[in-house]
C-alpha cells in the first residue's frame, strides 16, 4: 500500500461520453482523493440564465476511469464531495473516495467473493520451505519450483475459508531470470459482497495476529479483490486508506525482515514454525480458525495493546496509559476475578468497620452511611488485577514479581500519575518505559495461549522467560526496585 497518483479520464456510468480530466491521488495512510478539473455532474442550463453558484454535496456509488499512462481502468467505490452549481470556465472540484479497484471498468461495488493480502513480515513469520531444489550432482544446476503453493487453510464460519499460500512473480525465461517469493492470506466467502466489506472482515484479525505474534508493527502492503466474469477471473488491486506506520526507506530487504523475527534479541513470541523460539506443535490452519474464533472477544485488550502500532505518533504517556488499559480489559476477559473478597468474607469486613463506627463517639448515620457505602464496593483493585495476570503467566509473571514485589501497585501508580497528572517526568520516564515494556509481553503472551493448550501454554511462558530481550527487562526492574530502598 504505496502512495500513488496518476492522472487520467473520469466519467459517470450512465453517461460514459462525458469524460473529464482530472488526477487520482492515494496517500496510503492518509487519504484517497479524486481531483477532477470540471463538475462530475453536468449543470442543467437555466431558462433564466442565472446560476447561484452554490456548493452542493454529491455522492457517487461507482465512477468509472482510464489512466493516462498504461490506459488501464479504474473503477471508484463511494465517490463523495461537491459539486458547483454553476458553468465555470475554471473549476477544480475534490471528492473523497472509499475504495479504488485499478485494472477494470466494469465492477460493481458488490461482487467480490475472494480477497488476497499481503503483509511486510508474512513471508518472514510463515517461514515457507524453499523453492530452490538443488542437484548433489551438478552442483550448478538449479531447479526452481513456480507453482503456487498451499501452506495452510481453514474454515472460518459462514462457509468462509482462510488460506496461507507462496508463489513467485517476475520474469523467467531464456534471456532473463529474476523471480521474487511472496506470501498471501486469501479468503474467500460462499456469496459475493462490497469489497471493503470483504477486506475489514479479512485484514484487521490477521493484521492483529501478526503483531501481537511478532511483537512490532505489521504493514499491510497489498491488497487484491477478485471476481469471476464468465469464464475469466478478474484479479483487481485495491487501495483505500489505510491507519498503519509509513514504510521504511529505503525498503528492509527480506534477509532483513527475516532477521527482525529470528533474531534472539526480537521480541517475536510465535511464528506458524515456532512458539517461543522452539518448535510449535500447533498447525497454522487450526492457529487461524482459533485467532478467527477469539478476534472479536479481544477487541479492547487488542485496540489498546496495538495502538502505538497503528498511531505511531501517539506520545510515550498516551501509550503507557493504553498498554494498561490493555492490561484491564485483559483481566477482565480472561475471568479471573472481579471481587477483592468472596461475598462472605466482605459482609464481614464491611460489620467489623462499622462495628467500629458504632464504638466511637462519631454520630450513629455515620456508621448508616458507611454500611451502605462499602457493602458495594468489593470490586477488585487495579493493582490486583495486574498481579493477578502475572500470577497467571508461569515463570515469566513469577520473574516479574521477584524483580517487582510491588509491580501491580507500581505499575497502577503511574497509570494514575499520566492519566491524573502529577508524574514527575525526568524520575518516572524510564521506569514507565521499564513497566510497559513487561506489560506488553506478558499481555500478548495471554493473548497467544487463548490459542494452545496447558502443555503449549507451558512451552510459551517458559520461552518467554528465557528470551534475551525479557530477561534484560527483569533485570533493570530490579535494579530500579533496589535504587528506591
Amino acid at each position: 500500500m504505496e502512495d500513488i497518483s496518476f492522472s487520467g479520464s473520469w466519467w459517470l456510468p450512465e453517461n460514459p461520453d462525458r469524460k473529464l480530466a482530472g488526477r487520482l491521488v492515494y496517500d496510503a495512510a492518509d487519504s484517497l482523493q479524486l481531483v477532477l478539473y470540471d463538475n462530475l455532474r453536468e449543470i442543467a442550463v437555466s431558462e433564466t440564465g442565472v446560476y447561484e453558484g452554490e456548493l452542493k454535496l454529491q455522492a457517487e456509488p461507482i465512477v468509472h476511469g482510464i489512466r493516462h499512462d498504461d490506459r488501464n481502468f479504474v473503477t471508484l467505490v463511494g465517490v463523495r464531495g461537491s459539486n458547483l452549481e454553476m458553468p465555470a470556465v475554471y473549476v477544480t472540484s475534490v471528492f473523497d473516495v472509499d475504495l479504488a479497484l485499478l485494472g477494470s471498468s466494469h465492477v460493481s461495488e458488490d461482487a467480490f467473493e475472494r480477497v488476497d493480502v499481503e503483509f511486510d513480515y508474512l513471508k518472514a513469520w510463515a517461514q515457507p520451505p524453499t523453492r530452490v531444489v538443488r542437484d548433489p550432482n551438478a552442483p550448478d544446476l538449479h531447479q526452481i519450483r513456480t507453482a503456487i503453493s498451499e501452506l495452510a487453510s481453514c474454515d472460518v464460519g459462514d462457509g468462509s475459508a482462510v488460506a496461507l499460500y507462496t508463489g513467485v512473480v517476475g520474469v523467467f525465461g531464456d534471456n532473463a531470470t529474476d523471480l521474487i517469493e511472496y506470501c498471501a492470506f486469501q479468503m474467500t466467502v460462499p456469496e459475493a459482497r462490497q469489497g471493503l466489506d470483504l477486506v475489514n472482515q479479512v485484514v484487521r484479525p490477521l493484521q492483529d495476529l501478526l503483531m501481537v505474534s511478532l511483537g512490532r508493527e505489521v504493514r499491510l502492503t497489498e491488497v487484491r479483490l477478485s471476481h469471476q466474469e464468465g469464464e475469466h477471473r478478474m484479479v483487481l488491486e485495491a487501495l483505500f486508506p489505510v491507519a498503519q506506520p509509513p514504510a521504511s526507506i529505503p525498503p528492509l530487504k527480506p534477509s532483513q525482515l527475516l532477521n527482525n523475527v529470528l533474531d534472539y534479541r526480537a521480541p517475536t513470541l510465535l511464528t506458524a514454525k515456532k512458539l517461543a523460539n522452539e518448535p510449535t506443535p500447533l498447525p497454522t490452519g487450526e492457529m487461524l480458525a482459533d485467532w478467527f474464533r477469539e478476534h472479536d472477544g479481544l477487541g479492547e485488550p487488542l485496540i489498546q495493546l496495538l495502538s502505538p502500532f497503528y498511531a505511531p505518533f501517539m506520545s510515550p504517556e498516551h501509550r503507557y496509559s493504553a498498554t494498561f488499559q490493555s492490561a484491564e480489559a485483559l483481566h477482565d476477559v480472561l475471568a479471573l476475578g472481579t471481587k477483592d473478597l468472596p461475598k462472605a468474607e466482605h459482609r464481614e469486613r464491611v460489620s467489623r468497620v462499622v462495628e467500629l463506627i458504632k464504638a466511637s463517639s462519631l454520630p450513629e448515620a455515620d456508621a448508616d452511611w458507611a454500611q451502605k457505602v462499602l457493602s458495594g464496593r468489593n470490586d477488585k483493585s487495579l493493582s490486583a488485577k495486574i498481579e493477578s495476570l502475572l500470577e497467571e503467566a508461569g515463570p515469566a509473571g513469577a520473574a516479574l514479581l521477584a524483580a517487582a514485589p510491588s509491580f501491580g501497585t507500581e505499575s497502577a501508580k503511574l497509570r494514575a500519575r499520566v492519566s491524573h497528572g502529577g508524574a514527575r517526568v525526568e524520575t518516572e520516564r524510564w521506569r514507565r518505559t521499564l513497566y510497559e515494556h513487561a506489560l506488553r509481553w506478558i499481555i500478548r503472551g495471554h493473548l497467544i495461549c487463548r490459542l494452545l493448550d496447558s502443555d503449549q501454554r507451558s512451552q510459551l511462558w517458559e520461552g518467554l522467560a528465557g528470551r534475551e530481550s525479557f530477561k534484560q527487562i527483569v533485570q533493570l526492574l530490579s535494579e530500579a526496585v533496589a535504587e528506591d530502598q
